[in-house]
């Protein structure tokens, strides 16, 4: 876990996390949805915020209504399509170093849209089934987690 939630990179007043990884590795749905947007296009990135609009992501909209977000995924690695229902552990796409970024990761944000439907939106933490799929935590910031299960 390469930045947690408020990390001091650019997750001010966000509850985002990012994960370190290769580029090319396969990013799987959180949770079930329907993909609601889907960017690919992009090939081009850099450590300032004036590269975000170059970041290729899924959007998968919940039942609860929270929408999971994954960004910087590689140029034409996504794996699903607008109006797709998705499974839990499903692959979505294929993670990149696009858009606002330092190095190949994987950013996830959830959050809640604005009711008034402007930009603004209500950020959460999500819980994440860790080690032999038993335990239920928040991931934090410099710690290393593996799936077992």
């Amino acid at each position: 876990m390469y930045q947690g939630y408020n990390g001091t990179f650019s997750h001010q007043n966000e509850n985002s996390l990012d994960f370190t990884m290769p580029e090319g590795t396969e990013i799987v749905a959180a949770r079930e949805g329907l993909v609601i947007d889907v960017v690919q296009s992009n090939n081009k990135s850099c450590p300032t915020r004036s590269c975000a609009s170059f970041g290729n992501y899924v959007s998968i909209l919940h039942s609860d209504g929270t929408i999971a977000q994954y960004f910087h995924l590689q140029q034409n690695g996504a794996k699903v399509n607008i109006g797709d229902t998705v499974t839990k552990s499903q692959l979505i796409a294929l993670s990149g170093n696009t858009g606002w970024s330092k190095g190949p990761h994987l950013h996830f944000v959830t959050y809640l849209p604005s009711a008034t439907g402007d930009k603004n939106r209500i950020t959460v933490k999500t819980l994440f089934r860790t080690g032999d799929g038993k335990k239920v935590e928040f991931l934090e910031e410099k710690k290393l987690y593996l799936k077992g299960y």
